[in-house]
């Protein structure tokens, strides 16, 4: 039986694929996550996985297969594909910045993924980690992102240790369970924000994004407008055509189709759900 390697999977898709979806498929195969295929659950995804190729690899195989075809749609992709995205919302995120305006994005180009930067030694006294990981940096802006998915807040899992107590009365294991989810909770938003602060004293702004960002309407327009102004403010330059685009209407709206177009799982196949609703399914 013969497969088609990363690389060449990646031009021939391209030559079907319009241009956020191969920028998408360019992000899982270079990222450390896997969606699963059709037919096993919806959304589901593989975390903490090897990349099985990277930039480098899939922009030598484009240069090289002169005359196949997707190989002129997959060069345009390779433009915004970076290395390392950890997971399916995190690359959605950088994909959303990379994309052209015309093409629904913010227009902020390639991002810098999961890039490791090192508490220096003048604060190393003042930190609880030596090294801090930003999921998304904007190049040259100082103006980065972190996708807070649900393990950042799990009231879930509070919600499950409650409702066992509450089934059984006086049980020490299920009183047991219930505090240590309330201690697992509270140490790692208590982290979070102890992360923002410490690359802050670096000079970075990283903005959080949550799922009700990406989900409601206009919410990651929202966090990019406040980005737009960090960056205006750490790079000392107008971005006027991101301004305009944002103060669109219609562009949020063509912008919002995309993104539910893109998001994995059940929930990208909603009929429309309503452009004017508060708030949309999270």
């Amino acid at each position: 039986m013969a497969i088609s390697s990363p690389e060449l999977l990646f031009v021939e898709l391209s030559q079907e694929l319009p241009l956020p979806n191969r920028l998408m498929l360019g992000l899982e195969l270079c990222g450390g996550f896997s969606l699963a295929p059709d037919g096993a659950e919806e959304g589901a995804a593989a975390m903490g996985v090897a990349p099985v190729t990277n930039v480098a690899r899939l922009s030598a195989f484009v240069d090289a297969c002169e005359g196949l075809r997707g190989r002129k749609r997959a060069r345009r992709a390779l433009r915004l594909v970076a290395d390392n995205a950890w997971s399916p919302m995190e690359a959605l995120v950088a994909a959303l910045l990379a994309l052209p305006l015309e093409e629904g994005g913010y227009g902020l180009g390639r991002c810098i993924l999961n890039k490791r930067h090192e508490t220096p030694e003048t604060l190393k006294t003042t930190t609880a980690r030596s090294s801090r990981v930003p999921d998304i940096m904007i190049p040259h802006t100082g103006v980065g992102f972190n996708y807070d998915g649900n393990s950042h807040l799990d009231l879930a899992s509070i919600v499950e240790a409650t409702e066992r107590l509450c089934a059984e009365p006086g049980s020490g294991a299920a009183d047991r369970q219930l505090r240590a989810r309330l201690q697992a909770v509270r140490a790692k938003a208590l982290d979070d924000l102890r992360r923002n602060r410490e690359l802050a004293a670096q000079g970075l702004t990283i903005l959080p994004v949550v799922k009700g960002d990406v989900y409601g309407e206009g919410g990651l327009d929202t966090v990019v407008a406040q980005a737009v102004a960090a960056i205006e403010a750490h790079a000392g330059k107008r971005l006027d055509a991101q301004r305009e685009a944002l103060a669109s209407r219609f562009a949020l709206k063509k912008r919002q189709e995309l993104i539910w177009s893109l998001v994995p799982g059940k929930d990208r196949t909603l009929p429309d759900f309503g452009f004017d609703d508060e708030f949309v399914r999270l």
